[in-house]
């Protein structure tokens, strides 16, 4: 009988260690955080612990994170419009007397997105630019009198002077 009684004894001993071992477990999750933001993109929390009981008497620890992410979404922000740098002159638009040249530029560095305002001003710049006349022959002579009365003779004409050179103001 000796026997059996501390079989019993050890058997009350086991059962009231695992009674009073307690294994840890999860809080309900907090409320997601607020979404600081207007436009673009962040993140949200939320948390929980592991105190719905703690462990205790060696019992487990809660498995898992105590945080929890989600991302927060808004419509992309606005991006206005810059200009990019303007474009070298062209050259004149004629070659003699008055003329323009131009110069662009765009709205691409970055290009307005997302409801973002436009670039302002003009797209295009014009210049005047005046050319001297060519450097070359002026107008011609009238024709001369034909060399021979009778047969083959000959008729010539002079250019009445130089222009002087060509250059762009």
């Amino acid at each position: 009988m000796g026997t059996i009684l501390i079989i019993i004894l050890t058997i009350a001993l086991l059962q009231s260690e695992v009674q009073s071992k307690v294994d840890g477990n999860w809080t309900d999750w907090s409320t997601w955080s607020a979404c600081a933001i207007t436009c673009g993109n962040t993140t949200q929390t939320r948390s929980r612990a592991c105190t719905n009981p703690p462990a205790a008497d060696n019992g487990t620890d809660c498995e898992g994170t105590s945080d929890d992410y989600q991302p927060c979404l808004r419509e992309p922000c606005p991006v206005d419009g810059n200009w990019t740098d303007w474009s070298s002159w062209s050259a004149c638009s004629v070659t003699r007397g008055s003329a323009t040249k131009t110069r662009i530029r765009t709205c691409i560095s970055p290009p307005p997105a997302h409801k973002g305002t436009e670039c302002e001003g003009a797209s295009e710049d014009y210049k005047s630019c005046v050319h001297k006349p060519c450097r070359g022959w002026g107008p011609w002579s009238e024709w001369s009198s034909c060399s021979s009365t009778s047969g083959v003779g000959i008729q010539h004409r002079k250019g009445l002077g130089i222009l002087g050179p060509a250059s762009q103001v």
